[in-house]
């Protein structure tokens, strides 16, 4: 069989091909090549631009000198932004990101991963710094502003120190503290007799979650551990308090968050695991001045302390004046409760148990953490007068509001919509009308104005490109029905937050979106749902608002009438049927038998399961007497019977009228102009659409994986076409044999489209054509023709057999490289003349689109014939009818004048090319026809990976040509002449596997994460420009002052002023430096000497730059031989001397000491 399979492979490869070199013999213009202009040099691949997020975002850092945010992700990326820019550094090893901050006033960013890997990047050059593996496991970060030391609280109760100026880990370092303290503890409790806890005489290690200077004194350092917080100072080297709460040693609440007082006061706020609050003081460590939660009035009748959930984040701010405080916490609710982030308001009549006022900010996801963003200052800990807070959520979603009165939502950049909620799907149109353009970048109305998060940080360079020179539209979908677009012409996306959508509102259950398309003509949106709803959106514009009428508002109930009529049919045939198969059977005489047709009825019922036996029935023709009829009466059972059998008939006949398609006209409200409203729904039973395509005309394809289609006028709002494409048997014309039901259940619908080519019967004029590509590689086209009132379907043929490959796409163009998409109708002024010339072009008989054709041919070829017969006789007849199989394999209209075959045979005006793009190769059909041109295979080129499959395709233009694009599931993209499809060069890009989208101006969308896209070119075009040339630190921002311990006032009491000013002054930065640097510490580390990519105008200046890079680098080499120079001088006089000791000791020894 498989030498028979091969020599009949062979024959119909030599078949096409001799077809083929025929009629590429008769027309010399069908070799004409279209991509002479574009060449291998045209191809380079630079980025344009990235949208959305590199993965989840896991911590967030603010700089409030630049203006500038941080965040980092789950992926080991850091992604800033500054006003209008974006910057994206990665760290060596991916690896999520734990910490990260900036130093205020110096470019530094410095970040922890989950590795416990320091990593230190340097804003000026956005390249890695330094790095370090730190010795341990980091539980929490702290910086001090101004200065360049980074305290890193570590899993075994230590602090170590980091130089963010020298790149390496200080000498200073904070001991175990509570390890010491319970070991004190412990002791003290031995002197007064007593035993002591286990806990004390063996103690836990405890990690430090929490670090915090204060406010405006950094000699004193909070250190928060897990049961308990210390007071640490740091110019005498020792811990002055500590803070415990609990009813025992045994049982100490855990430390979760905390909080300095933001006005310079000696207070502090601590949260606990059982969303407690507590407020402290440093002069008193017994007890706390204060404690509540967070709804205190809930716990006045009832203890609900056990469910409360524990705080997570604390941060205590103040207004410009300090005369109001108000704690942001986030976490310690009940599950009775409102949940967010809730706000503590203080005045100073106020008191901490009852606030001035309380209110909550609304977050619907759970809150993993928030920083609070100030204006200016980094100093107070940044709470002073903020600008608002940043809010992570669980989800890894970004959020931002204000501090002001009403906690307004900040609009943040448009990286962080795509991750809030996440983003599904995403399409860019670059051919938008004109007119449709300019309305949809319209500006939106003064009250749907959201207010922008202030960033006004970063510096773009001369050459660098704000806004390309296109007409560029984004279409993202995302996660609860919601569909945003976006102006992105801008490199850095320009939301249109006026054209935002939430569609659930819209449907009767919440269902998720599946797929979306926009007609860049008219301008209407449709949205398709997994419930197999799809909705229509329209622009709203008020001088071309028309009034429904009644007819149009009652289009979806005549439709409904019209399916219910049509199923009636249906089962009136299938009684008849059941009716005439038991009128076959030979059947006796039965004397008993009543001659009317009651019992008959009965006896045919198809619903019941053991009908009667047939009994003997006395002849009547020629007999003498007729035979008496007995009287019967109906029966309880055969009662029960006809019952079931109606309602049996009347649910078939709702399930029917329910899962038929209808739509649903929304009423029109009163919307703003210049936004998307609803126009109709058009509801089916399809729970697996899968493609979408829409017209210039106003027509729109609904297709289904099982094969169903559905063609929507969306102008007159009714359904023209309902039926299955190639649903039954498939008859090729060249093999008896058929498909089986069950592999034709595996064949699905890849795409649909509408173009304008030559019908099957005709090669003069062109019509609207749906052509239907599936997954076995078979095409299938519906021609559509207007009747001035409405369409209807001229036919509906399969144009070629299965290739084996699913079709991905298909392209139709003409011989001057013109792509007739739906709203291209005629091809040239020539073809005008021609069709106005031409004789009348007889064609298929328009038949109504309600009925569809195939449902005609099944109900003739059928008729009277139901279940397993019914099929049976379908299949015999597809099979033996021959007399009118369709046009393209008729034997008999094969020669005649009229017919496609004979048509081809002649050289036509302007002929075309179908290109059909599978999934593992092309192939480029004269017309929309099986006379296959030219082909090409993926394995031709991917000799080595016979797994290569096409990911996605498009046709580009450049410099007048054109050719056709396709990127490979191994990354390459590959460009291919037309028609001929010869490989005329590869760009080798990292994408593999993704989703992507090729532009025809030879750009490139693809997505590798959900939360993030990416814009490349690959094509030069000598009218399109993109750089990116951005700095992130700016010189000319200065740190401002550091305020002295005595500057923030506030509402401080006299008591409390006087004994401020009794305290020891605190640390200045330069005792700072000293204290914990030294006074062997080492020069900072030399700039990077990497080199930067050069611009044109530097050659010279590159070279003493070069030069000046060896000079610092030879003094950064000397000052590390110096650095390691001291350490061993050190370590040996260490070792001398511990060599000496011993002498010592051993020279002091008696003679009874071993």
């Amino acid at each position: 069989m498989a030498l028979f399979e091969r020599l009949g492979a062979f024959k119909s490869w030599a078949k096409e091909t001799g077809t083929a070199r025929a009629a590429l013999a008769r027309d010399k213009r069908l070799e004409d090549p279209l991509s002479t202009a574009i060449t291998a040099n045209h191809f380079a691949l630079e980025n344009v631009a990235t949208y959305g997020t590199p993965g989840p975002a896991t911590s967030i850092g603010f700089d409030p000198v630049q203006s500038i945010l941080a965040i980092g992700t789950k992926k080991g990326c850091v992604k800033i932004f500054g006003k209008g820019i974006s910057c994206t550094l990665q760290i060596e090893k991916p690896a999520p990101i734990k910490y990260l901050t900036f130093q205020c006033g110096q470019p530094k960013l410095a970040v922890v991963d989950s590795r416990n890997i320091l990593t230190v990047f340097d804003l000026n050059t956005q390249r890695i710094y330094s790095t370090l593996a730190v010795r341990g496991y980091v539980t929490s970060i702290e910086i001090v502003p101004g200065a360049d030391w980074l305290f890193l609280g570590l899993a075994d109760g230590t602090i170590d120190v980091f130089d963010l100026r020298v790149g390496k880990m200080s000498p200073y370092r904070i001991p175990d503290l509570m390890t010491e303290w319970q070991k004190f503890q412990a002791e003290e409790q031995m002197k007064r007799g007593l035993e002591g806890s286990p806990k004390l005489r063996h103690p836990k290690v405890e990690l430090v979650s929490d670090i915090q200077f204060h406010s405006t004194d950094l000699n004193q350092l909070l250190i928060a551990y897990e049961t308990a917080v210390i007071l640490w100072n740091l110019r005498d080297n020792v811990a002055v308090r500590v803070f415990e709460f609990g009813t025992s040693a045994a049982h100490r609440s855990r430390v979760t968050a905390m909080s300095w007082k933001p006005n310079g006061e000696s207070q502090f706020v601590v949260g606990y695991d059982d969303g407690l609050l507590c407020l402290w003081d440093i002069q008193h460590e017994d007890q706390p001045i204060a404690y509540r939660y967070v709804f205190q009035e809930h716990h006045k009748n009832q203890d609900r302390t056990v469910l409360n959930e524990p705080i997570y984040r604390l941060a205590w701010c103040s207004n410009a004046d300090f005369s109001e405080t108000y704690l942001v916490v986030a976490g310690g609710t009940h599950p009775s409760d409102n949940h967010g982030i809730n706000v503590l308001m203080f005045n100073k009549d106020s008191t901490f148990r009852d606030p001035a006022r309380q209110s909550i900010l609304p977050v619907q996801a759970e809150v993993g953490d928030f920083t609070i963003m100030p204006w200016t200052s980094p100093y107070f800990l940044g709470t002073h007068d903020p600008l608002g807070l940043a809010v992570l959520t669980t989800k890894g979603e970004i959020l931002a509001f204000s501090l002001q009165q009403g906690y307004a939502e900040f609009l943040l950049p448009s990286a962080f919509s795509f991750s809030s909620p996440w983003l599904r799907q995403f399409r860019q149109y670059t051919n938008v009308d004109g007119q449709l353009y300019e309305a949809l970048m319209a500006p939106p109305p003064t009250s749907a104005r959201q207010p922008y998060l202030p960033l006004t940080g970063g510096i773009a360079g001369p050459r660098h490109v704000y806004r390309l020179e296109t007409a560029d539209l984004m279409i993202t979908a995302h996660e609860s029905g919601i569909i945003r677009m976006w102006d992105s012409s801008f490199v850095s996306l320009r939301p249109l937050p006026q054209h935002t959508l939430r569609t659930q509102q819209f449907l009767a259950q919440p269902s998720e979106i599946t797929l979306f398309d926009f007609s860049e003509n008219t301008g209407l949106l449709t949205v398709a749902y997994a419930s197999g709803a799809v909705i229509c959106f329209v622009l709203n514009r008020p001088e071309e608002k028309e009034p429904v009428t009644e007819s149009e508002n009652n289009s979806h109930v005549v439709h409904d009438l019209r399916m219910t009529q049509k199923n009636l049919e249906t089962l009136d045939s299938y009684v008849e049927s059941m009716t005439t198969e038991d009128t076959d059977l030979p059947m006796a005489s039965d004397e008993h038998a009543s001659p009317t047709s009651g019992s008959g009825a009965d006896s045919t019922n198809p619903f019941v399961s053991d009908p009667p036996s047939h009994e003997p029935v006395a002849e009547t023709s020629g007999s003498p007497q007729a035979p008496t009829a007995v009287p019967v009466t109906e029966s309880p059972k055969s009662t029960s019977i006809g019952n079931i059998e109606q309602h049996l008939v009347e649910q078939l006949e709702h399930f029917c009228l329910q899962n038929a398609p209808r739509i649903e006209i929304h009423p029109q409200k009163q919307y703003q102009p210049g936004m998307y409203v609803p126009d109709f729904t058009l509801h089916t039973s399809l729970y697996d659409i899968v493609a979408l395509a829409q017209s210039s005309t106003g027509l729109l394809a609904v297709a289904a994986k099982s094969g169903h289609i559905y063609i929507v006028d969306t102008h007159a709002r009714r359904i023209v076409f309902d039926s299955a494409i190639g649903s039954g048997p498939v008859d090729d014309g060249n093999v008896e044999d058929t498909q089986t039901d069950e592999a034709a259940a595996d064949i699905a619908i890849t795409m649909v489209k509408f173009v304008h080519s030559y019908p099957p019967n005709s090669d003069k004029i062109s019509v609207l054509q749906l052509l239907v590509g599936k997954s076995d590689g078979s095409l299938w086209q519906i021609s559509l023709g207007d009747d001035n009132s409405s369409w209807t379907v001229l036919g509906s043929d399969q144009v070629f057999g299965p290739l084996g490959s699913r079709i991905q796409d298909v392209y139709v163009i003409d011989l001057q490289g013109q792509e007739h998409t739906s709203d291209v109708n005629v091809d040239t002024q020539a073809d005008k003349e021609t069709i106005l010339s031409a004789e009348p072009v007889p064609s298929l008989p328009a038949q109504p689109l309600e009925q569809p054709v195939a449902e005609q041919e099944e109900e003739a070829t059928a008729d009277g014939a139901s279940g397993f017969l019914k099929r049976s006789l379908t299949r015999k007849q597809s099979k033996s009818s021959k007399a009118s199989p369709s046009p393209r394999r008729s034997k008999t209209t094969r020669d005649t004048s009229d017919s496609p075959k004979a048509s081809r045979m002649r050289v036509q005006k302007n002929p075309h090319f179908c290109i059909i793009v599978t999934e593992m190769g092309i192939r480029v059909h004269l017309n929309v026809s099986p006379l296959k041109l030219f082909s090409f295979s993926t394995a031709e080129v991917t000799e080595e990976d016979t797994n290569t499959s096409i990911r996605s395709s498009n046709l580009v233009r450049c410099d007048g040509g054109i050719a056709l694009a396709c990127l490979l599931s191994n990354g390459n993209l590959d460009v291919f002449s037309l028609p001929q499809l010869e490989l005329i060069g590869t760009v080798e890009t990292r994408y593999e596997k993704v989703r992507s989208q090729i532009l025809q101006d030879g750009r490139l969308m693809v997505s590798s994460d959900p939360m993030e896209v990416a814009q490349i070119a690959f094509l030069v075009q000598p009218n399109m420009r993109y750089e990116e040339s951005i700095k992130l630190h700016d010189p000319s921002r200065n740190l401002p002052v550091r305020p002295s311990s005595h500057t923030a006032t506030g509402n401080k009491s006299w008591f409390a002023s006087v004994t401020a000013g009794l305290q020891r002054e605190s640390l200045s930065l330069q005792e700072l430096d000293l204290l914990v640097g030294g006074k062997d510490r080492p020069l900072p580390k030399a700039p990077s000497t990497q080199k930067r990519q050069q611009t044109p105008g530097q050659g010279q200046g590159n070279v003493f730059q070069e030069l000046n890079n060896k000079v610092n680098e030879r003094g950064e080499r000397l000052n590390e031989l110096d650095q390691k120079f001291k350490e061993v001088n050190q370590a040996s006089g260490d070792f001398l001397k511990a060599i000496k000791d011993y002498n010592e000791r051993q020279a002091q020894k008696k003679w009874w000491e071993f």
